[in-house]
Parts: C-alpha cells; sequence; structure tokens
C-alpha cells in the first residue's frame, strides 16, 4: 500500500475477476480504515493482538467488537487470528465472528493430515 493510487484500481480489477480479497491483521501497519472504505474487499481479518486475550484485556475486546460491528457494516466477512481456546471462539461467536483461526482450532499439519481431520468434522 505504499502507492494506492497505482494498488487500488489493480485491485478492483482482481475483484471484477471474482478474485475474493481480504484485508489481513486488521488495526496494525497499513491497515486502515481509509483503505477499508476503498478497497474491493470482502473479509476482515482481527489481528491476534486484539483476540488473543479477550477474556482478559476488556480494551481489546471492545476493539474486537468494534471492529466486527464495522466489518458488518461495510458487508463483510470477518476471521478473528489467534484464537488459542474454547472460551476465546464462543466470545467471538457470541460477537458475531464469522470465522476463526488459531492453534485453539487446528495447529499446521501437512495436507494429509488436513484432510482426515476436515472428515473427522465433517457434520
Amino acid at each position: 500500500m505504499l502507492n494506492p493510487d497505482e494498488v487500488i484500481p489493480r485491485l478492483r480489477e482482481f475483484a471484477e475477476e471474482g478474485i475474493a480479497l481480504l484485508v489481513d491483521d486488521f488495526g496494525t501497519g497499513h491497515s486502515s480504515l481509509a483503505y477499508l472504505k476503498q478497497l474491493p474487499v470482502s473479509t476482515l481479518k482481527v489481528d491476534k493482538m486484539f483476540v488473543r486475550r479477550l477474556n482478559q484485556d476488556e480494551a481489546g475486546a471492545e476493539v474486537t467488537r468494534a471492529t466486527l460491528l464495522l466489518a458488518k457494516s461495510f458487508g463483510l466477512t470477518t476471521v478473528a487470528e489467534g484464537v488459542e481456546n474454547k472460551e476465546t471462539q464462543e466470545i467471538l461467536r457470541q460477537m458475531g465472528c464469522d470465522m476463526a483461526q488459531g492453534f485453539g482450532i487446528a495447529v499446521p499439519m501437512p495436507l494429509e493430515e488436513l484432510v482426515e481431520w476436515l472428515g473427522e468434522r465433517r457434520v
């Protein structure tokens, strides 16, 4: 995002071709509100810095809650990073978060193990 005037039109081209774009690590670095308004994104990922201690850090919980509400107001899908336990997963569910990722859900694994893991969770 060092050159948004060049990048944003290209991202719009990608979106028009059906490529889903998401904002990673929202709330840190170059992931700002100004870009959220301009970019053709479909998903917003809440940074793990805000998620990891939801049950212990009221300020982080409020940032997460506000970010989720903001994303929903833009019609975006939400993903929380850094979900390390079931309690955090439940808090996020109650806040209306669409998806979560983190070691509390699954650890990185080879493809064969992933296929088996997914098969065990199929409903």
